[in-house]
């Protein structure tokens, strides 16, 4: 059994970060937080522009993936994804309850949808070693939660999940955000627990099928490269002072 990190997680001025108990010193600023606040400037502009002219729309899809990684874990938790399907199908429509409105109706159909695609998959691994993994890493200072880790006949495998409305085309930050996930896990667990060479992001679309990605030892430390200079851009734009150019991390 993997031990999860004992972290305390915090609203900041700039996005969440976590800190270690005992220990108020260091601030582990979380992996989305590092990833958002570094990207070029024409990027924030435009994803800032499309907000304004969808809104409500991020919101929305943020809470539905919120509400399925709740589903999976919950189901992982009482075995339910190695039931039958009408035993499936029941314990789903329980957890969604009845739809105050139109607009729950929606999301709840849209959740059905989504938990029914990912069964197959979640049947097809040997075991689920932890689920909302939260992770750190001494060094580098970032954190973060990974949604779930595998064993495939002897192979940790960490795995994301990636809700949309239709298959993604682009991953974007998504591997650079897997990579910092699994050099974490390493770094804490690895000697002790086995180290994980493999990623997995889990596109779980409303429209089409599920489309899984995977990354091995090559493509993440590729993608782990990039998260460092991400890494460096983030530091360098919220913590460096003129004065002194020192690091207040």
């Amino acid at each position: 059994m993997i031990p999860q990190s004992d972290l305390i997680q915090h609203a900041g001025t700039i996005g969440r970060y976590y800190t270690v108990p005992g220990d108020e010193s260091h601030h582990y600023h979380s992996v989305t937080t590092i990833l958002s606040k570094s990207k070029a400037y024409a990027q924030n502009y435009a994803l800032d522009k499309w907000n304004t002219a969808n809104p409500g729309v991020a919101n929305k899809c943020s809470n539905r993936g919120t509400c399925f990684h709740a589903l999976v874990d919950e189901s992982l938790k009482y075995e339910i994804h190695k039931q039958d399907i009408f035993t499936v199908r029941r314990w789903l429509l329980e957890q969604l309850g009845e739809a105050a409105n139109d607009e729950e109706k929606k999301q709840h159909k849209d959740l059905y949808t989504l938990f029914i695609k990912v069964i197959p998959f979640l049947r097809s691994y040997t075991s689920v070693v932890a689920t909302e993994l939260r992770l750190h890493h001494p060094k580098l200072l970032y954190a973060g939660t990974a949604d779930i880790l595998l064993n495939l006949d002897g192979i940790l495998l960490l795995a994301d999940w990636k809700t949309s409305d239709t298959p993604k085309k682009n991953m974007y930050d998504n591997p650079c955000q897997l990579a910092a996930y699994i050099m974490a896990y390493n770094y804490l667990y690895g000697e002790l627990h086995g180290y994980c060479s493999v990623g997995l992001i889990v596109n779980v679309p409303v429209e089409g099928d599920i489309k899984l990605r995977y990354y091995d030892s090559i493509a993440l430390n590729k993608h782990w490269l990039h998260f460092k200079e991400r890494l460096s851009t983030f530091k360098k734009r919220y913590f460096l002072t003129q004065s002194n150019a020192k690091l207040t991390f």
